[in-house]
């Protein structure tokens, strides 16, 4: 099985993945599955990478599932507004989302990090193998009102079986 990760995150930084990686790595049984980013360099761009997951799943041939993944962010933000149509354009198109509230670090490591120094930490969240201090359940949330989580579990928990 193929899954396909819609990132907002910039293909340079990669670090929304990172963390994503780590999960799959740590909570599930992988062996056999083909984990696939797309960074689409910026949470309004989600629905602009259609033909990219069209291609990625003819060349796989098997079953592909796709995610789009995304950053709830502060109700200030401008970006706040995009929740509600990424939900939307994610069920219209069969897709999953897995949010992280407000945004990935904050699920993971519990704060915001600028973003010139996003790569560098979550570097060193693999190289310390920090998941394994993760609290399980605020990646298993099903509601977005709860800030420092995801429902990152409870999602792929759909396709992947745990360890």
């Amino acid at each position: 099985m193929q899954l396909i990760f819609v990132i907002e995150t910039d293909k340079k930084s990669q670090s929304d993945f990172m963390y994503i990686k780590s999960t799959l790595q740590r909570f599930y049984k992988t062996e056999g599955d083909k984990f696939t980013p797309i960074f689409t360099g910026g949470k309004g761009n989600y629905n602009k990478v259609e033909s990219q997951i069209n291609t990625l799943k003819d060349k796989y041939k098997k079953e592909s599932i796709v995610y789009i993944c995304y950053d709830v962010d502060n109700q200030m933000k401008p970006t706040y507004k995009l929740n509600a149509s990424i939900e939307k354009y994610a069920k219209t198109k069969g897709y999953y989302t897995i949010w992280f509230n407000e945004d990935v670090e904050q699920a993971y490591i519990k704060t915001s990090i600028p973003d010139s120094e996003k790569t560098k930490r979550a570097n060193q969240f693999i190289n310390h193998n920090e998941i394994n201090n993760i609290n399980v359940k605020s990646l298993e949330q099903n509601t977005i009102s709860m800030k420092c989580s995801s429902n990152i579990l409870i999602v792929l928990d759909k396709a992947l079986t745990r360890k």
